[in-house]
């Protein structure tokens, strides 16, 4: 209670209030209220069809909004007269908040950026002066709201929340200036989670191009040659060997076993499949270092991650190649593999397929041991970081739902 109390949070006493068919505890002074007395204006955009043109203006429909983003870099684009025609209906203006009210229900994103654009099938929300539309967008992403629409459209022929509906809904008003602190507080840690996400993505960006130069040019090489791996011709060291899969490896497909979900036996074993893990069950086949290879439904594209290294017990279904390596290392070799596109070996139009026989043709850079390893733990040094950042990531999502869980609810209270 201390801690809370060093950071401005502290409790408070509690009445009793009816929320759809629950009771709900939230402080004394706080208020009750229906969206449409928090906003000047609830309306939707378009249910219009406007012809979509490559460059125009912006177009934003329910797939273009998720939980605080609209995704702008994906949209739509249409004339300028159908653009005037759709704004003059509703304009969507700084401040104000998308809600997806067909289709995927309930998500919400505010509108942050001075940006000119229409909407189709998107209800839009203009909050009042004496509300804060940070606040309101929050709640709206809240459990305590999402609740409300579980509750109203459960057994719903249609996904489908009317413009009525949605302005009788239900909401928690704070006296103004908690709703801005509020807003702070959870903004602040959305702010650090979009830091997070950012630096995730540019350090997978950074492995990329290390892939791409190291798995192919090694490490401080000036002579190349040229050789063909499938139906592609690369550079490599001229130190460097080509060698087939088979070479390197030894196949073990005849120990898999694939088991149905309702035979597996719920354990802390990892149970793979073409992609990764499926599922963990009380027994293993493998108790060793391994690359896995998806087999069938997986990504044979370029940066597609169709190969990965297991280690240590593990349980392994039909749809994944075994690999033990023999003369190679294995972080090398499943770097390659995911790296380079290996859609020339894929049989099958409907559900491709990587056959055993044409995976263990197919030919790879092999420099000496040394370098494979130096290699490896340059890639694997990007690994962690990632790994690092992504918990961290984890870490803020978890302590933000616990934060809106509570503020929101007034179940902590924030000092002013």
């Amino acid at each position: 209670m201390n801690i809370l109390k060093s950071i401005g949070i502290e409790m408070t006493k509690y009445k009793i209030v009816k929320l759809g068919p629950k009771e709900v505890e939230i402080p004394e002074e706080w208020e009750v209220s229906k969206l449409s007395k928090t906003s000047t204006k609830i309306t939707d955009g378009t249910h219009d069809t406007p012809e979509t043109i490559s460059n125009g203006k912006k177009f934003i429909t329910g797939k273009h909004v998720e939980d605080g983003k609209i995704l702008f870099d994906q949209c739509l684009f249409i004339s300028k007269e159908d653009h005037i025609d759709n704004i003059s209906r509703c304009k969507p203006e700084i401040d104000d908040i998308l809600f997806t009210h067909i289709g995927s229900i309930g998500k919400v994103a505010l509108i942050k950026k001075n940006i000119e654009f229409s909407i189709k099938n998107v209800a839009l929300i203009k909050v009042n002066d004496k509300n804060v539309s940070n606040y309101v967008e929050y709640v709206l992403r809240s459990n305590y709201f999402r609740n409300q629409i579980h509750f109203i459209t459960q057994g719903g022929v249609q996904n489908f929340i009317g413009l009525s509906t949605l302005r009788g809904m239900k909401i928690f008003i704070p006296p103004l200036p908690e709703q801005h602190r509020i807003a702070q507080i959870l903004s602040t840690v959305d702010e650090a989670i979009e830091k997070t996400d950012e630096i995730i993505k540019e350090t997978k960006r950074l492995k990329k191009g290390l892939m791409q130069d190291l798995l192919t040019k090694g490490i401080g090489h000036t002579e190349f040659k040229k050789v063909k791996l499938g139906p592609k011709e690369v550079e490599i060291p001229v130190v460097w060997e080509l060698k087939k899969i088979k070479q390197v490896c030894e196949n073990l497909d005849r120990k898999r076993i694939p088991v149905t979900s309702t035979d597996r036996t719920p354990g802390n074993i990892p149970y793979y499949g073409a992609t990764g893990i499926i599922d963990y069950v009380d027994d293993y086949i493998f108790d060793e270092t391994l690359v896995l290879v998806g087999e069938d439904g997986a990504d044979w594209s370029s940066f597609g991650g169709t190969a990965f290294v297991v280690r240590g017990k593990s349980w392994v279904n039909n749809h994944a190649h075994v690999l033990r390596p023999v003369n190679i290392n294995e972080i090398f070799l499943a770097e390659f593999l995911s790296m380079w596109d290996l859609q020339y070996a894929i049989v099958g139009t409907n559900r491709g397929k990587l056959n055993k026989g044409d995976l263990m043709k197919i030919e790879i850079p092999y420099p000496p041991l040394p370098e494979q390893r130096r290699i490896a733990n340059i890639l694997s040094t990007v690994d962690e970081k990632i790994e690092q950042e992504q918990k961290y990531k984890e870490e803020l999502e978890q302590l933000k739902k616990g934060l809106m869980q509570d503020l929101l609810t007034g179940k902590i209270r924030v000092k002013l």
